[in-house]
């Protein structure tokens, strides 16, 4: 992890090891002490991977998880770069992201870069994501609403 923790300094997070999941975690965005958002960033060295994530950090309600599954599909197809992922037994939404680096040296930048796509991509849709969730928006609305489709 050693130019991955760099590079979330670079982007002013607080990295902290995951050794269970062997990755790093941090918090992106807090509000009265509770993550709204966080980030997690695993190297796979055998696959020269990069695997970045902006998460949720807490479960979907059941009674709205088919709507954000709908809500998370459809934004999928929409998008050009990484996707969205919903365990629908946890109830957990994370945008992820990766970087291939095979033949080339992951750099700091590059691992800032692929981690900073995964989330601003999450912040850009996190309004219409949450109304879907606490139900102000079904995922048709939301969708609709995101991509400026109808």
């Amino acid at each position: 992890m050693t130019v991955v923790e760099p590079a979330m300094k670079a982007l002013r997070l607080d990295p902290e090891l995951d050794e269970q999941y062997r990755q790093l975690r941090a918090v992106v965005v807090e509000h009265e002490g509770k993550a709204l958002l966080g980030c997690t960033a695993r190297l796979d060295p055998e696959r020269a991977l990069l695997i970045t994530t902006a998460i949720i950090p807490q479960s979907v309600p059941d009674d709205s998880l088919a709507e954000v599954v709908e809500f998370v599909t459809r934004m999928n197809y929409s998008l050009s770069y990484g996707s969205f992922d919903v365990d629908v037994d946890e109830g957990w939404v994370q945008f992820r992201t990766g970087l291939c680096y095979r033949g080339t040296e992951l750099t700091e930048p590059l691992a800032r870069v692929t981690l900073s796509e995964a989330i601003d991509a999450f912040r850009l849709y996190l309004d219409d994501l949450v109304a879907v969730i606490e139900g102000d928006l079904d995922a048709v609305a939301a969708w609709q609403r995101a991509t400026g489709e109808s």
